[in-house]
């Protein structure tokens, strides 16, 4: 009896002592390409996609801020301590500059891609990932948000 009850002290130290999943907060996207893009479909394929992974994922009622750079804003870091999130991810469809041998055409027009930043702490003053990804059809939102999410889950897992 007293063997059983130190194997189960033993085993609950244990698991309490194993590191919980990193918390991951989503912010809305933002969307400065000037093309009509579902934005939210993009976040919740997102944020499923993300789920799959070792991660605690939650949609944050935050958004990305435009700016020329992607940074944690105000509302953002507020929102960061608040839901304790160890980190959060903010997005911005931009149009992308065409290849310079390409005329100006209304399919070049519509060159868009996601930018997308994970920021580690609320105090974070760069990202800990950075990429872009491009959007090959503005219809079809759902795989884009898988890519950025098997990109999140990458770095994850090579920690």
């Amino acid at each position: 009896m007293r063997l059983s009850i130190l194997s189960l002290a033993i085993t609950l130290s244990t698991l309490s002592s194993a590191a919980a999943p990193p918390k991951i907060c989503v912010a809305d996207l933002a969307n400065s390409s000037m093309q009509p893009v579902f934005t939210d479909r993009i976040k919740q394929a997102l944020v499923d996609a993300l789920q799959e992974g070792p991660a605690n994922v939650q949609s944050a009622f935050t958004a990305t801020m435009l700016a020329d750079h992607l940074a944690l804003s105000a509302n953002n870091r507020a929102v960061f301590k608040r839901e304790k999130c160890d980190f959060m991810l903010l997005a911005e469809v931009q149009k992308t500059n065409p290849p310079a041998d390409q005329k100006a055409t209304a399919e070049a027009a519509k060159d868009i891609a996601i930018n997308f930043a994970l920021f580690k702490g609320h105090k974070s003053p760069a990202p800990v990932l950075q990429k872009q990804v491009a959007i090959s059809n503005a219809q079809d939102t759902t795989s884009t948000g898988k890519q950025i999410a098997a990109l999140v889950i990458e770095y994850f897992r090579g920690r």
